[in-house]
C-alpha cells in the first residue's frame, strides 16, 4: 500500500499548471466511472442468471405484440 500513497503524494506535490491538472482530474473521473460501470455490469451478471423468467417475459413486448404491430386479434 505504500507503493500507492507514495505515487499519490508525488502527484500532489509535482508541479502543473491548468491543462495538466484538466487532464488529471478528467482521467481520474475515467476511472471512477468505469470502475463504477465494470463493479455493475459484474452485479448484473449475477442478478441476469437468477431472472430468466423476466428475459421471456419482455420478449412479448417488442414489434407485433400488439393489433397495431400486426398480431391478430383474440376477437
Amino acid at each position: 500500500m505504500s507503493g500507492i500513497k507514495d505515487q499519490v503524494a508525488v502527484l500532489l506535490n509535482k508541479k502543473m499548471d491548468r491543462k495538466d491538472f484538466l487532464k488529471y482530474a478528467a482521467a481520474a473521473g475515467f476511472m471512477a466511472v468505469g470502475a463504477g460501470a465494470i463493479v455493475n455490469s459484474i452485479a448484473g451478471l449475477d442478478k441476469a442468471g437468477q431472472n430468466k423468467k423476466v428475459g421471456q417475459a419482455n420478449a412479448s413486448l417488442g414489434y407485433g405484440s400488439s393489433a397495431y404491430g400486426g398480431r391478430p386479434s383474440a376477437s
